[in-house]
């Protein structure tokens, strides 16, 4: 249920979250794509941070990939993309706008790797592929909302 008017006496939207009269429901895919840049994140942090720990917890070969990495360059790649994404999510939950182009920039490659791997899983990348482009719709047309509510 969406109000059309500031939070009336016994409303039970508080004032300035999506879908009251301080944000449009749109910027939920802006607060969406803040929280899920701190999940995916934390789990390239953690992926980079195991695969620096443990040589074999990663099995990286040169067959049938593009480029070969061993263990330690993945895990920094992937340590120092887990932080980037978690500064950024951070940076959209308050509205920032450098954090909106990082995660847009995210967002977008995300969405290019998912478009790379649509012949072997159509169905799950399609689906990853649209909830990409929501997100990013959600940073580009409604990100600046989270600015403006944090500064009134």
């Amino acid at each position: 249920m969406t109000i059309d008017h500031p939070a009336a006496p016994g409303s039970r939207t508080p004032p300035g979250t999506p879908g009251s009269a301080g944000m449009s429901g749109g910027a939920g895919l802006a607060v969406f794509g803040g929280i899920m840049l701190l999940c995916l994140g934390t789990a390239q942090l953690v992926e980079g941070i195991t695969a620096l720990a443990r040589d074999q917890a990663y099995m990286v070969t040169g067959d049938g990939m593009l480029f070969e990495l061993d263990a330690t360059a993945w895990g920094w790649g992937h340590l120092i993309c887990g932080l980037i994404s978690i500064a950024a999510g951070v940076g959209v939950l308050r509205g920032l706008i450098w954090a909106r182009i990082i995660a847009v920039l995210f967002t977008a490659a995300a969405a290019l790797v998912s478009f790379l791997l649509l012949a072997n899983s159509p169905f799950w990348f399609s689906i990853m592929i649209c909830g990409q482009l929501l997100v990013i719709y959600g940073l580009c047309a409604h990100g600046g909302e989270l600015r403006r509510h944090r500064h009134a």
